[in-house]
């Protein structure tokens, strides 16, 4: 089937208002090949682009404009400015159609896309297998998408499942994704759907993008296993007002913190970065448990970066030392009359660039002595807190089941020189698990 298209009746009008010239030159240079330019005088040039008319109304002088077409060869390019200089027209088909609509949309040259459009529309009958495409093509021409994008949030988990969005750029993925999230939010859910979404989002996209997407499925209808997942991404740079609200609606609760209490422990779960069970304690009795005497904290210490430090999270202070050796790089946390089980702890460093800031190996342990000491987690190597400013929640998957009334962080190695590793510091440090 072909379809005759005329063109540039938006233009013109911007062209009988003007005082533009023809004996003016206008080139079109492609973003990523200044040599490729193809030169018309102004008059043709808004016909070809009514980008052009936009900037020559705010700036006359303007001779050039840059495009970006990608997929497409310069021959095609070519050829589609030269049926226009000669014609004012093009004939569309099934061989030429998406190339001259990848172009029209390069350009601007609203006529095209609009015609496109009805054309797509008339030739093609809505359905799963074509969705993604005629949503993808619709947003990018700002066009109304409103009917593929309910019949993707209903089939979103066949879409998942055949990533039939593997094609898109990351950020192009996230878009999408996201304005389909949020009308499939609004539609009943399945948890095996949910979970097969969950998995995709888990599996596609850093943390940041996960957990924004992640927060618009119905999250009571995930595994435990899938919120442990999310929890764990967590971190103060990466959260944003959508998945605190979805989580607040999951938990329940209109805190920053989650606790469940029974007649036994009260379990704490991290539900923010840094409101563990330090955060509780110091909610309970007001204010910095090691300043209130909840808690004891054995270590060497500095007068002018206290330990202490490590336990205002609001703030930028922080705990510093030069220890006598590097067996002395160690915090114990003494809980008193209490007892804690420990599910994950998170760490944070200080703004100072230093290299010997940065903890590099170290251990989590627990004891009811100070004699015998059972292993929690140990990190080699790790370089997830190599840099200034740095935090990140890790998970327990050892003894997690053990009651403590000690629990220890030595420090192993940081990140500095060979005659600096008797130097700990950390900006913050915070457990989870339960207390008893």
């Amino acid at each position: 089937m072909i379809n005759t298209l005329a063109l540039g009746q938006r233009a013109i009008k911007g062209v009988l208002s003007s005082n533009w010239a023809p004996e003016f030159t206008f080139k079109f240079v492609l973003t990523d090949d200044d040599d490729f330019q193809i030169k018309t005088n102004m008059i043709k040039a808004c016909f070809l682009s009514s980008k052009v008319c936009h900037n020559l109304n705010s700036d006359p002088t303007i001779d050039s404009i840059k495009i970006e077409i990608k997929k497409v060869s310069k021959k095609m390019i070519r050829n589609f400015f030269q049926l226009i200089d000669d014609e004012l027209k093009l004939e569309l088909n099934a061989s030429n159609s998406e190339t001259y609509f990848e172009i029209a949309q390069a350009l601007g040259t609203e006529d095209i896309i609009e015609e496109l459009n009805k054309i797509y529309d008339s030739n093609e009958k809505l359905s799963i297998n074509n969705a993604i495409h005629r949503l993808t093509r619709k947003m990018h021409s700002k066009q109304n998408y409103s009917a593929e994008l309910s019949l993707c949030a209903q089939n979103l988990t066949s879409l998942v499942l055949t990533d039939s969005f593997g094609c898109f750029f990351d950020r192009e993925k996230f878009e999408i994704l996201r304005e389909i999230l949020e009308v499939y939010s609004t539609i009943a859910g399945d948890p095996q759907h949910e979970h097969s979404i969950f998995t995709y989002l888990y599996e596609n996209f850093e943390s940041k993008e996960f957990l924004e997407l992640a927060s618009y499925l119905h999250l009571k209808l995930l595994h435990g296993e899938d919120i442990s997942y999310m929890m764990q991404r967590l971190s103060e740079d990466n959260i944003c007002s959508q998945t605190i609200q979805a989580l607040k609606i999951f938990f329940g609760s209109e805190t920053n913190q989650l606790m469940t209490t029974s007649s036994k422990c009260t379990k704490v779960v991290r539900m923010m970065p840094f409101t563990g069970i330090f955060d509780k304690l110091r909610n309970d009795y007001g204010g910095n448990p090691e300043k209130t005497k909840v808690i004891e904290i054995i270590t060497t210490d500095s007068s002018r970066f206290p330990v202490s430090n490590a336990l205002n999270y609001n703030d930028k202070t922080c705990f510093y030392n030069k220890m006598k050796s590097i067996e002395h790089t160690y915090i114990i946390f003494n809980f008193k009359s209490f007892k804690v089980s420990i599910s994950g702890y998170e760490l944070k460093t200080r703004i100072a660039n230093q290299r010997y800031n940065f903890p590099k190996s170290w251990l989590i342990q627990g004891s009811n002595d100070m004699h015998s000491w059972t292993t929690l987690d140990q990190k080699n190597h790790c370089y997830d807190l190599e840099g200034a400013n740095k935090s990140k929640y890790f998970q327990v998957k050892m003894n997690q089941q053990e009651k403590f009334q000690y629990i220890k962080y030595q420090q192993l190695s940081n990140f500095g020189g060979y005659n600096e590793q008797n130097q700990i510091s950390l900006a913050a440090i915070e457990f989870y698990g339960n207390i008893y």
